[in-house]
């Protein structure tokens, strides 16, 4: 198979680039390179490229090979790659005369892209999954928790009052987004390249279409040179799951501050935290430290696999379809685990209804709607009500007496302060103002917090859900189908041939 080459490889390439690549692709791509081969077999002999004679034998070893799996293989890495350690043993099985006939009118360089987008293929269907699931479980949080009202951040500061449900709604629509990227990736990733051979196809009358069909793809990629030379569609994967981590990061994050004995909002279950070897009394939310790290893992990936692409030729060459993904692989399994620990973490849930409601009535969240209510009882433009409430906030932070017994007294001295005449708003209507959940109900603006309205939210957000469970489903079954239709056209071939 080195015949043009007159030595052997050295011990270095060997050590460095061969052995271990073929250690990799054993352990990923073996049961998915078989099938390749058997789909791409069953197509030459339809189109009559080799006889059904061949085609019998060959199927009957690659039937072998793939029960037995890739222990079934004595790795010599002097033969460079996976496929021709295959080769070799379908080689040493029936001889080179119709071993040999495998490989008719395909490349390793076609036949590695179809098997690559293959296995991506499935790693990406098991993420769309887990992120359906999570965004599952966020529904049933935000419907566990929808009048529980809390103060709502900015700049880390209390804001304004919403409720527990309209956080976990907005991230639901952040969700959809990243659902809906990463389908998007999916569709471009499920095209066959087999067919495609080096890079400027063959002259043998292959059927492409066929291959594809029998193999789960959408299609087949219509160029030979792209077939081979791209590898945008990992960038592209990529980068949806990035921003899908950098999501989960953000969660994990006011979720990290949320746990603390200074905020305690909200508390996670004991089976998912950690203790001290040192200090007795500690509970540590270690879920979502990990959480938080792995996105860091999927930017690196992005960045080695971009920089390796890179200035490269675009045809096929070792940096665009070896290096480029060296850490593709280990990049979908930690977006994958990023997505299990979360919906284990939001399970595991309780908030603190009754410190949250407390919160929110003290740390002047509801003070905007004070403002809101003298624009409308009392006639004034918002940024004059904007300084009378301003001048109130200060005049109860340095009071003695925190209570909201004091409260239209002291927004009457604001009033006067301000704007140099009384006030004639009603004790009722300031304590209407500034309680959280009046304050929150009130806000029914398409996409506001009431809860009434985040009813409405969660609503679309099940019905989107389901509709892309469905759409999960149907590709599912489309790589699914296609497997067992290549089994039993395999079986009915063999069977055929032999009673011939």
């Amino acid at each position: 198979m080195r015949e043009r080459l007159k030595t052997k490889p050295s011990e270095e390439i060997i050590e460095n680039i061969f052995e271990p690549s073929i250690r990799n692709d054993i352990n990923n791509y073996f049961v998915s390179m078989i099938v390749a081969s058997k789909a791409h077999l069953i197509m030459l002999v339809n189109e009559n490229i080799i006889n059904e004679e061949k085609g019998k034998v060959i199927l009957e070893v690659l039937n072998e090979m793939e029960e037995r799996g890739g222990g079934v293989l004595e790795i010599n890495p002097e033969l460079e790659d996976l496929y021709f350690n295959i080769e070799n043993y379908i080689v040493e099985k029936v001889g080179v005369e119709i071993g040999g006939s495998l490989h008719t009118g395909r490349s390793r360089n076609d036949l590695n892209a179809t098997v690559f987008r293959m296995n991506t293929r499935e790693k990406v269907l098991e993420i769309l999954k887990d992120l359906n699931e999570l965004r599952s479980s966020l529904i049933n949080l935000a419907e566990e928790n929808l009048d529980v009202v809390m103060s709502g951040y900015t700049h880390m500061q209390p804001a304004e009052p919403i409720t527990f449900a309209h956080y976990i709604s907005g991230i639901l629509f952040s969700l959809e987004r990243d659902f809906s990227r990463l389908r998007h990736a999916y569709t471009n990733l499920n095209f066959s390249p087999l067919g495609s051979a080096a890079m400027a196809s063959t002259s043998f009358p292959i059927n492409r279409l066929v291959t594809a069909k029998l193999l789960g793809f959408d299609s087949i990629t219509f160029n030979s040179l792209d077939s081979v030379a791209s590898r945008d569609f990992v960038l592209e994967i990529l980068s949806a799951l990035n921003t899908t981590l950098i999501t989960l990061s953000r969660i994990s994050h006011d979720f990290y501050i949320w746990t603390t004995e200074e905020f305690s909002l909200i508390e996670l279950e004991d089976s998912i935290a950690a203790v001290s070897s040192i200090m007795p009394q500690k509970k540590n939310p270690i879920i979502l430290e990990h959480i938080k790290a792995k996105s860091a893992h999927i930017q690196g990936a992005y960045v080695s696999a971009s920089s390796s692409l890179k200035n490269t030729p675009f045809g096929h060459t070792r940096d665009s379809s070896v290096e480029s993904v060296k850490f593709f692989g280990d990049a979908l399994e930690e977006a994958k685990k990023a997505l299990i620990l979360m919906r284990v973490t939001v399970k595991s849930i309780k908030v603190d209804s009754d410190l949250a409601y407390k919160r929110s009535a003290s740390n002047f969240s509801t003070v905007t709607e004070l403002a809101n209510m003298l624009v409308r009882e009392e006639g004034l433009s918002f940024r004059m009500a904007h300084s009378v409430v301003a001048k109130f906030v200060n005049q109860k932070i340095t009071s003695s007496e925190l209570t909201n017994d004091n409260d239209q007294e002291i927004l009457q001295y604001a009033y006067k302060s301000v704007l140099g005449e009384d006030s004639n708003l009603s004790k009722s209507l300031i304590e209407l103002a500034l309680e959280p959940f009046q304050n929150v109900s009130k806000k029914k603006t398409l996409g506001g917090p009431a809860p009434s309205e985040v009813e409405l939210q969660l609503g679309r957000l099940k019905n989107n859900l389901a509709e892309d469970q469905k759409l999960y489903s149907n590709k599912k079954k489309q790589v699914e189908n296609s497997k067992d239709i290549l089994d039993e056209k395999v079986s009915r071939f063999i069977q055929s041939a032999n009673k011939v």
